[in-house]
């Protein structure tokens, strides 16, 4: 656990390295997953969090 700050909005991070997933079999298309099929769900701060279908491809420098 990293802690980012100490102040009201502060925080903590936790960073992992995971060794295995789980994934329903019909989520995986050519050896990866179809994240058109995911219903994701995101952690925001306090007691909100984030849906989305909304995927947008950003290209890597």
């Amino acid at each position: 656990m990293i802690t980012i700050s100490d102040a009201p909005a502060g925080g903590s991070i936790i960073l992992l390295d995971a060794t295995h997933i789980y994934v329903q079999d019909d989520l995986i298309e050519n050896g990866m997953i179809n994240q058109d099929k995911l219903d994701t769900v995101g952690k925001m701060a306090a007691d909100f969090f984030s849906l989305t279908k909304q995927l947008v491809e950003l290209k890597r420098p």
